[in-house]
C-alpha cells in the first residue's frame, strides 16, 4: 500500500481484478445487492481516479526533485570560474585513480565553453580539459583563508610553480632539455629551484610563457597554440 495515494502498486495496474472474492459468482446478502454492471462501472471510475491520484503525486515529486537539481547544480559556468569535476572514465572504471583520492578534482578554471562543453585548466599541473557540463560543481571557498592552488595540489602531493628560470640542452632534442623551475611558498628554502625535464613541465603556462620570451614559442604542445 502506498502511503500517499493509499493504493497498491497493482491495484494501479488491474483495479481490484486480482481480488478474488467479490461475490460475483455468489449472490450478495439482500442489504447489499445491486447491479453487476453498476458495481462493475464503480470499480471502473474508482481505478481512474486512484490512477489521477498517483499521476499527480509522481508529478509533484518530479518537480520538487527538479527544482532541488536546479538548485544545487547550475547548469551553466561562466567563463574564469573555479569548478571541480568528476574523472574522465578508464575503461570500465568510475571515479578516482585510487580510493584515497576524493571523487572530485580540481579546483580547475573555466576557460571557455560551447554549449555544454566546456575547457578547464588544472590550477595546480596547468593541465586542459574538456568535460561535460554535468561532470562540473562549483568549487565554493573562502579567499580568506584558502587559496585553490594549494587545493589543487595537496590531494596528489604536488608543488606550484612560480616560474621557469633558466634550462639546459637544445630545444631541437626537447626530451633531453632540463629547466630550472622555481616553487611557489618555497622562497629561501634549499630546495626552491629545482632542475626538471622537459616531459615533466611541458604542460606548464610558465614553461609556455619562458618558450615564447627566447623565441621558441613552436616548441610550445600544439594543444596550447
Amino acid at each position: 500500500m502506498n502511503q500517499n495515494i493509499g493504493v497498491s502498486p497493482a491495484q494501479l495496474l488491474f483495479g481490484n481484478a486480482i481480488t478474488l472474492n467479490r461475490s460475483v459468482l455468489v449472490e450478495l446478502p439482500t442489504h447489499v445487492k445491486r447491479d453487476l454492471s453498476e458495481w462493475a462501472l464503480d470499480m471502473v471510475q474508482a481505478q481512474y481516479i486512484a490512477l489521477d491520484a498517483a499521476a499527480t503525486y509522481q508529478k509533484s515529486v518530479d518537480e520538487r526533485n527538479r527544482t532541488k537539481r536546479q538548485r544545487e547544480d547550475p547548469t551553466e559556468f561562466s567563463d574564469g570560474s573555479l569548478v571541480l569535476t568528476k574523472y574522465h572514465k578508464t575503461g570500465f572504471k568510475t571515479g578516482p585513480p585510487n580510493k584515497l583520492l576524493t571523487n572530485l578534482k580540481g579546483p580547475f578554471q573555466v576557460l571557455e565553453h560551447e554549449d555544454n562543453t566546456y575547457k578547464l585548466r588544472e590550477l595546480g599541473s596547468q593541465k586542459m580539459e574538456t568535460h561535460h557540463v554535468t561532470d562540473l560543481r562549483p568549487f565554493y571557498y573562502d579567499p580568506d583563508t584558502t587559496d585553490p592552488y594549494e587545493v589543487s595540489n595537496s590531494d596528489r602531493q604536488l608543488f606550484t610553480v612560480k616560474a621557469i628560470t633558466g634550462h639546459t640542452g637544445d630545444p631541437r632534442m626537447k626530451s633531453k632539455m632540463m629547466f630550472t623551475v622555481q616553487w611557489k611558498g618555497w622562497e629561501g628554502h634549499p630546495h626552491e629551484f629545482t632542475q626538471q625535464p622537459w616531459k615533466d613541465v611541458k604542460d606548464n603556462v610558465y614553461l609556455h610563457q619562458y618558450l615564447r620570451d627566447n623565441g621558441w614559442a613552436k616548441h610550445i604542445p600544439q594543444k596550447y597554440q
